[in-house]
């Protein structure tokens, strides 16, 4: 095969690598900046709120920019208003979090429910594992909370299952688009 031939192969494929790319940090970027669908300031204990659509949503607690907030005090709880029922709440895998030097925010739960009519309830218990509840309380000793800068989130989500398959498939495409320029500038020199 010619050097030119390898040449033009390696520059035809950068497009599919950049859309590899771009569909990762789409993947990514939804796992962060999905739709608000309640934000509640700690404060107010309880609140109503409707999905719209049946779905996957996420939990994110939210606070100024390091600030401690009490993750280790208050854990959410959901519950469909026809039926009653719990919501089962499932632990935050990868457990994002997300901040502008202003405000910061962390996933804690992730939970899939039906179109309907919700109420989120903020009760005693902890947000996250034994290991970083230890930590929370460490650095947060008896210190007392602004509950009315802390919210709880309800956004919309995906599965978390979506979220990881992201972080690959942008190491994919970058790493290939990187191969391919380099590939092909070189190519004199390599083949």
């Amino acid at each position: 095969m010619s050097v030119l031939l390898i040449r033009i192969l390696l520059i035809c494929a950068i497009p599919l690598e950049i859309y590899i790319l771009v569909k990762g940090i789409k993947l990514l970027r939804k796992a962060f900046h999905g739709k608000i669908i309640l934000e509640l300031p700690l404060d107010k204990l309880s609140e109503n709120f409707m999905l719209t659509k049946s779905g996957i949503y996420s939990i994110w607690w939210k606070g100024q920019f390091l600030q401690s907030i009490p993750i280790h005090v208050f854990k959410p709880k959901i519950i469909n208003q026809t039926t009653k029922e719990i919501i089962p709440l499932i632990p935050s895998l990868l457990a994002p979090r997300s901040n502008d030097f202003y405000e910061a925010r962390l996933e804690v739960y992730t939970f899939r429910a039906k179109q309907g009519n919700y109420i989120l309830e903020i009760v005693e218990g902890t947000s996250v594992n034994v290991f970083q509840t230890e930590i929370a309380r460490y650095f947060s000793g008896n210190k007392n909370f602004d509950y009315t800068k802390i919210r709880i989130q309800i956004r919309e989500s995906q599965s978390q299952l979506l979220t990881l398959l992201g972080i690959p498939i942008c190491i994919i495409g970058g790493g290939g688009l990187i191969v391919s320029f380099v590939f092909s500038l070189l190519a004199d020199q390599i083949f």
